[in-house]
């Protein structure tokens, strides 16, 4: 008990059952009062954060620094035997891995509360993942869980605002990521995202893009499309036409023959042609093989979605043109977003 006390006291930590807040140190150095293993091991505070966000230790900069009392004062170890020597100083076992995979956990869970000092959270991060020897992949693990819990109740409603748009990229930010981790590691999450923020009518201009845009044309997007068609489904249907005549008493001879005719018996979908579809600010164009179509938002009609595509109708085109597309719903949003954009609506 004498040495929390005395620890807390020179530290400036102000405690309750779940709160620390640290004072005395800044975001470019490291505070020599408070060793490596207690860096890692502090919680977040379950309360609002102290103000003084700038005052936090950056235990990141300690680990990596950090040797021997042994091995200090003489020639600097090779580098295979720094991280043991630095586990040694620490004093960290397996055990002690174990709880601090579940500080970082924590810290994960921590950014992505409302109340979040988000400027405590990288530092501490580094320090839980080096004392716990995290390897990247169960980072990852622990990260896409934190952000799964952090989106699923901003996307409920199926949209999102500028303003839990840019929490969540604070979010992102503290723990680490971007949207290419965000795609490669939470694809569904990643496509839940863009649909929201295209049924909000946010969308966004590409860089990079097949389609040839004409002069102010944006492109917003493009996937990978099969134009299908419906075909019937026919198939043929046999009867008998003749006179059959008794000649014994085991013997029968049959005069006339196989008569049928072919009857339509359901449809179904089969593949015209596979291209890339692009989605701009004046048009939708698919761009197939073995054909081209256009469809401009000044004479757009119609817009349905199935359970693995979209069906597109123009007042230029008598019939409707149906295309298979991964992702239906954020090709429809972006379509109707779009199209209603260039309207005016």
């Amino acid at each position: 008990m004498e040495r929390i006390v005395t620890l807390t006291t020179r530290l400036g930590i102000i405690t309750d059952s779940r709160r620390v807040a640290l004072r005395g140190a800044n975001l470019n150095g490291v505070s020599d009062e408070l060793e490596p293993s207690e860096q890692a091991n502090i919680q977040p505070p379950a309360d609002p954060p102290p103000p003084n966000p700038q005052d936090l230790i950056n235990p990141a900069a300690e680990a990596q620094t950090a040797a021997t009392p042994e091995v200090s004062a003489q020639a600097q170890p090779a580098p295979d035997s720094r991280r043991h020597g630095l586990r040694q100083s620490l004093g960290i076992h397996n055990a002690d891995e174990k709880a601090m995979e579940a500080r970082y956990a924590e810290w994960a869970e921590y950014a992505t509360r409302p109340d979040a000092d988000l400027s405590q959270v990288p530092g501490y991060l580094a320090a839980a993942s080096a004392a716990a020897n995290l390897k990247p992949k169960r980072a990852d693990e622990i990260r896409v869980q934190a952000m799964r819990a952090f989106l699923a109740p901003l996307l409920e409603d199926n949209a999102i605002t500028e303003e839990e748009d840019d929490w969540s990229n604070r979010v992102m930010g503290a723990l680490g990521v971007d949207s290419d981790w965000l795609s490669t590691n939470m694809l569904p999450e990643t496509v839940e995202v863009m649909t929201a923020r295209a049924n909000t009518g946010r969308l966004e201009p590409r860089d990079e893009h097949e389609l040839i845009a004409k002069g102010g044309e944006e492109v917003y997007l493009e996937v990978v499309a099969s134009l299908t068609k419906e075909v019937t489904v026919k198939e043929f249907k046999a009867g008998y036409a003749g006179v059959s005549y008794k000649i014994s008493k085991n013997m029968r001879v049959n005069t006339g023959g196989t008569r049928g005719r072919m009857v339509p018996v359901g449809t179904e979908i089969q593949v015209e042609d596979v291209g890339i579809m692009s989605i701009t600010n004046q048009r939708v164009v698919f761009m197939g093989s073995k054909k081209t179509q256009e469809f401009l938002y000044t004479k757009l009609v119609g817009i349905n979605m199935f359970e693995e595509g979209l069906t597109l109708g123009v007042s230029n085109r008598q019939a409707s043109s149906s295309f298979q597309v991964d992702h239906p719903q954020l090709v429809a949003a972006t379509v109707n977003s779009a199209a209603s954009r260039s309207q005016g609506s």
